[in-house]
This record gives structure tokens, sequence and C-alpha cells, in this order.
């Protein structure tokens, strides 16, 4: 069942536990103060369901994402995996964002998780359903 876990005007957190996955959607452009409060949120809520479901995994949909930032690309390239894997997750599906700059800086994010000692997998998808169906079937 899916279950919002808090919807703010420019980001929406859900969980599926029949995957079981935390997702959240940006709804439009914010600035890097907003998102990444948000991103701390999510992986404060993420660390409570690791608890009940053990091997819930992570999905972002960044479509709708806008420019980063330098400030906030340097701290996701920088922080955010630590934080991440801090937090236990080991699967990240990540949705495809349309602006060609947020895309670029979401490039530099995966190649970084990808290069680094973070064990983290992390992979594309155009949309929720695939990123779902891999999540669901493919073992970590």
């Amino acid at each position: 069942m899916i279950k919002t876990q808090f919807e703010e005007d420019f980001v929406i957190c859900y969980f599926d536990d029949s995957i079981p996955v935390l997702s959240h959607r940006w709804k439009r452009f914010i600035d890097a103060e907003h998102m990444q409060a948000a991103l701390l949120r999510m992986i404060a809520l993420y660390s409570e369901l690791k608890i009940e479901y053990p091997n819930i995994s992570w999905l972002g949909d960044t479509r709708t994402m806008g420019v980063l930032s330098l400030e906030y690309q340097k701290w996701l390239e920088d922080t955010w995996p630590g934080i991440m894997e801090s937090a236990g997750i080991k699967k990240h599906a990540l949705i495809i964002p349309e602006n060609l700059f947020a895309k670029l800086a979401m490039d530099k994010f995966v190649k970084n998780i990808k290069a680094s000692h973070h064990n983290i997998i992390i992979q594309y998808f155009k949309d929720e359903e695939s990123a779902n169906e891999w999540l669901k079937n493919d073992v970590i």
C-alpha cells in the first residue's frame, strides 16, 4: 500500500510497503536550502522505516528538478552519499531530470556514487513504473 509520508508545495514523499521503497517526487524547482532540508527529513523517515523494512530502497523522481546551484551540487557530491550510506541505503533508483542542466548535475552525482567507495547501487530510469520493477526484482 502506498502511503504519503509528507507533502509540501515542492515535494511529495511516499512509502510503498509492497516493494518496499521510500519515494519522493520534486514538483517544481526549489532552492538548495529547502531541497537539502527535505532530503534530510526523508533520510530520517528512511531510517525509521528501515527498522521494520530492512530491504527498503530509495527512489528519487527528479523529472521536474531545475538547475542546481554549484554549492548544492557540491553538497550532493561530497556530503549526501555519506548520509545515504550511513542510513543504510543500498539501492537508489533515479528518474532522469527533464532539464538539461539538472541532468548534468545528476550525472555528476551518479558518477560520484559509482566511482566512490560508497556501497550504493544506483540506476537511472525514465519513469516510476520501470524504477519500481527494478527495485522489486533486482536483488541487492
